[in-house]
């Protein structure tokens, strides 16, 4: 079912193609997250599990969304998440 997914929309800027006057771009990356079902790890900690729709395809955009939303990845320092 559509309504079970929740997109988000993250807005960049850089130089590049697509251009305006200003020389600064705007693009969205977008990502669409729809729970799947919950996990809990030997250690009591309670983990989701999603299935994610990509709309496009930026460089650490699953990771970069997911983090924004308080949801790191599990085992990924880097953008907040603990190892189990």
């Amino acid at each position: 079912r559509k309504d079970r997914y929740r997109s988000i929309a993250v807005h960049s800027s850089g130089g590049g193609n697509g251009s305006t006057g200003g020389g600064n771009r705007i693009d969205a990356a977008r990502t669409e997250v729809g729970a799947v079902g919950c996990l809990l790890c030997g250690e009591g900690e309670l983990l989701s599990l999603a299935e994610l729709r990509l709309h496009t395809g930026r460089m650490h955009q699953i990771r970069a969304h997911l983090s924004s939303e308080g949801h790191p990845l599990v085992s990924d320092p880097r953008y907040g998440g603990k190892t189990p």
